[in-house]
This record gives structure tokens, C-alpha cells and sequence, in this order.
């Protein structure tokens, strides 16, 4: 039994764009096309698809998918790279974070001369900081 796109669409809970697409760059292809251009697909797509569906909602990309697909790549080791570079970026943001609240905390207090307008900078990190031994101009509250 063939499937027509919609059918595959609303069986496995997505679009006939997507499914579109994944025929556009080779993940899932339909198991025959109709005179009319119409994709059908046979009784393996569902299975296929949820499978595709499934590793993306893990956050794989779609080339490491057809890798898997395509057993070029495990399933597992795809994964395990994937929680790899999950944890690099957990780590990054970690560090951009405490960079964040140091800046909120010096503010607060009152010190150095961070973000106020007119300061020298020095665009290490990409933000202004004051250079060791410079004053800072005063901060125009503009209450006088």
C-alpha cells in the first residue's frame, strides 16, 4: 500500500513541507512519484521517518542523520558526539554567564568603570573595560 505525502504528514505528526524537504536532500524518499507529481510512499517510510523524527527531536542535524541512515554513523556514536558538543556549549554559556553576572555585580557596586559610556575600552571578551591605572569620566545621571 502506498501512502500520499499528507498521509505520511498527519500519521507521523509533521509536514508535507518537511517531508518535502527531507526528499529535496535525500533523507527520505518517496517510493514512487505520480504522473500528476504527486510523492507516494511505501509501507517503510513511516518507520524511516520516525526514526528521523526521533534523532532530530534529539537534536541531531539532518547531515548526521542520513550518516545513521545510511549506516555511515551509529546511532550511539552519533549521540555521543552530539552530548559532546552539548557540553562544550553548556560549558561556553557557563563561562559567558559568570562573565555576565561579574559585570551585574561590579555595576551594582559601583566600581571600575565596565559599560559606562565614555570609558576607555579595551575590547578583550568584546566588552569595554577600563584600562589598568585610567580614571573614569563620572556618570551623568543628569539629577543636577
Amino acid at each position: 500500500m502506498d501512502w500520499s505525502i499528507q498521509d505520511i504528514a498527519r500519521i507521523a505528526g509533521t509536514t508535507s513541507r518537511t517531508l518535502r524537504h527531507y526528499d529535496g536532500i535525500g533523507l527520505l524518499k518517496p517510493g514512487r512519484t505520480g504522473h500528476n507529481g504527486y510523492r507516494y510512499y511505501n509501507q517503510a517510510a513511516p518507520v524511516q521517518l520516525q526514526r528521523i523524527l526521533l534523532l532530530r527531536g534529539l537534536g541531531l542535524g539532518l547531515p548526521v542523520i542520513s550518516q545513521v541512515l545510511d549506516d555511515e554513523t551509529d546511532a550511539a556514536n552519533a549521540l555521543t558526539g552530539h552530548l559532546a558538543w552539548l557540553k562544550q556549549e553548556q560549558d561556553r554559556l557557563a563561562r559567558h554567564e559568570h562573565r555576565r553576572k561579574g559585570g551585574v555585580e561590579e555595576l551594582r557596586r559601583g566600581g571600575g568603570c565596565r559599560l559606562r559610556p565614555g570609558c576607555p575600552e579595551d575590547l578583550r571578551g568584546g566588552e569595554p573595560v577600563a584600562r589598568q591605572g585610567e580614571a573614569c569620566p563620572p556618570i551623568d545621571l543628569g539629577g543636577d
